[in-house]
């Protein structure tokens, strides 16, 4: 899943990298992204919001700038990476439960022919 993140940079001495401003599910149309400005105090013209529509970035020597990048979303390679290991734990039960099965029925094997395999042994030396 795709979404797209805004951030704005400042041109200062101590700016640490890009701040988050938004997010949007789908790539917003200008007038959403005027309105997520708006709603941080920020009133950038009609061609700056353009230019953030596009792509963002810094065009001169503004002293702030912003970036609209499409980023993957985290929720769903997390939800994908839950359903394979759900997925593997699933498979590796299986397996469990049958080596416990297998394991089982050997050990009664062995008993039963511990209690028994003389005495079959025997009757089957007999028909013999």
């Amino acid at each position: 899943m795709k979404a797209y993140i805004l951030t704005q940079e400042y041109n200062q001495y101590d700016q640490y990298g890009a701040y988050f401003l938004a997010w949007f599910p789908r790539k917003p149309n200008t007038k959403e992204i005027k309105k997520s400005l708006e709603g941080v105090g920020e009133n950038e013209s009609d061609d700056t919001i353009q230019h953030i529509h596009d792509g963002g970035g810094r065009r001169n020597f503004e002293d702030v700038w912003y970036y609209l990048e499409e980023v993957e979303s985290v929720i769903k390679s997390d939800i994908e990476d839950a359903e394979d290991n759900l997925s593997h734990a699933w498979e590796y039960a299986q397996i469990q439960l049958c080596e416990e099965a297998v394991t089982e029925a050997a050990i009664e094997l062995d008993d039963w022919w511990t209690n028994h395999g003389k005495e079959y042994g025997e009757l089957k030396h007999k028909k013999s």
